[in-house]
C-alpha cells in the first residue's frame, strides 16, 4: 500500500503546480494520471509572462531545451474587414509545445508519480482517501481537467 500526505489526481499544469508548492512546503505527494508522460496535447501552445513568473521559470533557461517563442505582435480581424497588426513593447505571450512544458512541469514537482494508471475506485476509509485500493492519502486534490474523475465521483 502507497502512502502520501497529499494524492493529486491530474498530472497536466494545475496538478504538477499543485505539487511543487505542496513539495516545497516539505509534504510527501503523490500525482496520479491516467497518460504517460510527456503526452500529447494540442490545445493550450501559449502561456503569459505572469504564468512564468508565478511557476520560478526563467524563459532562457527553460528554452534552452526546449520550445518557448515569445509573441510580440498579432495580426487579428474581423471577416469582411481588413486585419491590423497589434504590437507590444514587451512579450505579451510565449508560444510553447504542451508535451514538453506539461512534463517538464511534472518532472520539476518531485512528486512520486503514477502515471499510465487512470483513477478506477475512489473511497474514504479510516479518515483517508483510498484510491485504486492502493494508494491512501488524508487529502485529495482533484486536477483532472473538464474530465476530472475525482469531480465526477464525488459529483
Amino acid at each position: 500500500m502507497e502512502r502520501a500526505d497529499v494524492l493529486i489526481v491530474g498530472g497536466g499544469p494545475a496538478g504538477s503546480s499543485c505539487a511543487w508548492a505542496l513539495r516545497r512546503a516539505g509534504m510527501d505527494v503523490a500525482v496520479l494520471d491516467q497518460a504517460r508522460f510527456p503526452r500529447d496535447k494540442v490545445c493550450a501552445g501559449w502561456i503569459t509572462p505572469a504564468v512564468l513568473q508565478a511557476l520560478e521559470i526563467d524563459p532562457g533557461d527553460y528554452g534552452r531545451e526546449r520550445v518557448i517563442q515569445p509573441i510580440q505582435a498579432f495580426h487579428v480581424g474581423l471577416m469582411g474587414q481588413a486585419a491590423r497588426d497589434i504590437r507590444y513593447a514587451e512579450t505579451a505571450s510565449y508560444g510553447i509545445r504542451r508535451r514538453e512544458f506539461d512534463d517538464y512541469l511534472l518532472q520539476r514537482a518531485g512528486a512520486r508519480l503514477f502515471t499510465g494508471e487512470a483513477m478506477h475506485t475512489l473511497r474514504r476509509e479510516a479518515g483517508e482517501w483510498l484510491i485504486n485500493d492502493r494508494i491512501r492519502a488524508p487529502m485529495l486534490v482533484g486536477a483532472g481537467g473538464h474530465a476530472c474523475p475525482v469531480a465526477r465521483e464525488l459529483g
